[in-house]
């Protein structure tokens, strides 16, 4: 994220949802949210609700 922030020249973020370091939910509504870019998420999971979590925002 503190990348994100400091270099702001990015026109989208692609992105997994399952991340070791950080929360991938949390980490996308940051970037939507703070930086107002577009986050593709992907991800092998197949919960469909989970998925459909991260179109809340």
């Amino acid at each position: 994220m503190r990348t994100l922030r400091e270099e702001n020249n990015y026109d989208m973020v692609v992105m997994s949802l399952h991340m070791q370091e950080v929360n991938g939910m949390e980490f996308q509504r940051q970037v939507v949210r703070e930086l107002k870019i577009p986050v593709i998420v992907m991800s092998a999971d197949d919960n469909q609700h989970l998925m459909l979590k991260t179109l809340e925002d």
